[in-house]
């Protein structure tokens, strides 16, 4: 996973991709992967494939609950719609999502309007991430 971010950041979406697929295959707990390939998708400039993923993830969710909600919350966040993050994000602190443990890290490469948002400030402080 964290292989597949630090090509994510440095704009090898290629690269990124391969990491992150690779990943899923030796250990990833679901869903970490296919919210950063969807930013990816969303960087790639196709929103469709982004927002397919997206309603992907949110059907998987309802049958396989160990999906991660932060996964779902990034790619939401990416595609604009941040009540359906902020969503995620609540579900993701209940599970006790280990993502969770990253979300002040990525959010500028995520979503800056995410992160400029008062709800992002507020989960940060809920969580003593508000260094």
């Amino acid at each position: 996973f964290h292989a597949g971010m630090a090509y994510f950041v440095t704009g090898r979406l290629d690269e990124c991709a391969e990491a992150l697929e690779k990943g899923k295959r030796f250990f990833a707990p679901p869903g970490w992967a296919e919210g950063t390939l969807g930013l990816a998708e969303i960087k790639r400039g196709n929103r469709d494939m982004a927002a397919k993923r997206l309603e992907e993830a949110l059907e998987h969710k309802k049958v396989i609950k160990h999906i991660s909600s932060v996964g779902i919350a990034w790619l939401a966040a990416g595609l604009g719609r941040l009540d359906l993050a902020f969503e995620h994000f609540d579900k993701a602190y209940d599970e006790r999502d280990t993502l969770m443990a990253f979300i002040h890290i990525y959010v500028d490469v995520f979503s800056q309007s995410l992160a400029a948002d008062p709800r992002f400030k507020a989960l940060l402080a809920k969580m003593k991430l508000d260094l």
